[in-house]
């Protein structure tokens, strides 16, 4: 069996309200991640953009620009990536210390010669900060590329380094059509939003709010106003969720 198919078993337990067997499903046997350095590596050499993003990049973005808590000052960015929100958050939110890691170190080379940080190779598994050294923890699409079997264990570690009431920021794409077959982003998990939000809870973050996205390919602003009229006619493609350690 596929990861995919096990996490629309677990979307099923989540539906039934089968929390204790939903933790159990997390047991299964552990699968080799293609995640590896050398592919984000690639993967980041290829795009030369800076700007010019998709309409729901952009909008997630502000979003979770918009959610960082004005009170709270040291940030960690895991999964930095291209810097899209550095770039965003440094406009709005002058008095931030930002702080980044990524696994790519291709990634890493452009982020430290234009934002001002403090940025590190590592992976969310294994976090190199100490206990309570943020205030904010941010990671915006990265949980969907870890295993099932590792996701507590990276959840666990967010919450190490987070301090006493501090906010965790994340987001991760919901009800996509990937497959064993077809994967061209080497997603580990297929999430929807109760199944995120479900993982969150079993790792005792608490919710505060949460906001959902769709990727609608042309007129964006158009079909988003349809979708509140037509409710239930397009499922959502990402959610963006802030909970507190």
């Amino acid at each position: 069996m596929d990861f995919f198919k096990e996490d629309k078993e677990r979307n099923s337990l989540v539906k039934s309200n089968k929390l204790k067997d939903l933790k159990k499903s997390y047991k299964k046997r552990k699968r080799t991640n293609p995640n590896t350095l050398q592919f984000w590596d690639q993967m980041i050499s290829k795009n030369t953009k800076s700007d010019g993003l998709d309409p729901i990049t952009e909008e997630r973005v502000k979003w979770a620009v918009d959610f960082i808590k004005p009170d709270k000052i040291k940030l960690l960015d895991i999964g930095i990536g291209y810097g899209y929100f550095e770039k965003l958050l440094l406009e709005k939110k002058k008095k931030l210390e930002l702080f980044g890691i990524d696994i790519s170190q291709k990634g890493l080379e452009r982020i430290r010669k234009k934002i001002p940080g403090e940025f590190k190779h590592g992976r969310v598994e294994k976090i190199p900060y100490r206990d309570s050294s943020f205030d904010i923890v941010v990671c915006l699409e990265v949980l969907e590329h870890i295993s099932a079997t590792d996701i507590f264990k990276a959840l666990k570690e967010i919450r190490r380094v987070l301090k006493k009431d501090g906010q965790f920021v994340v987001s991760v794409p919901v009800n996509e059509r990937y497959s064993k077959s077809y994967n061209p982003n080497r997603h580990m998990r297929a999430y929807t939003p109760e199944l995120f939000l479900a993982e969150l809870k079993i790792a005792r973050f608490k919710v505060e709010k949460s906001k959902e996205f769709y990727a609608f390919k042309n007129l964006y602003l158009l079909k988003n106003i349809l979708r509140k009229i037509l409710k239930n006619r397009w499922k959502p493609n990402i959610i963006l969720v802030s909970a507190i350690n």
